[in-house]
């Protein structure tokens, strides 16, 4: 899948109804220098609304941060960017 030119943001919606422990969502994104960045996207947990109805999880294209906000200082990705795969960790972080 690839994201439109020009985009500042990407996100995702996410329905997790049966998650037991809190987990870190990321989205891994590849620009077409080969360029493979991971954009952290939030913290779920069981108590969060996300259980029970959608949420939309977004960050931004222009800095890629760490699961604790600190700026991550790569290459920036060149279009035409492409979604590789999204993941959540288990986080004890949360």
């Amino acid at each position: 899948m690839s994201v439109p030119a020009g985009a500042r943001q990407v996100g995702l919606w996410v329905k997790a109804p049966t998650i037991r422990g809190g987990f870190s969502l990321t989205l891994q994104l590849r620009g077409a220098n080969g360029v493979d960045a991971e954009y952290h996207l939030g913290f779920l947990r069981p108590r969060d609304a996300v259980s029970e109805e959608g949420r939309f999880f977004s960050t931004s294209l222009s800095a890629q941060r760490s699961r604790s906000g600190r700026l991550i200082d790569r290459s920036p990705l060149e279009a035409p960017i492409t979604f590789e795969h999204s993941a959540s960790d288990a986080s004890d972080e949360i």
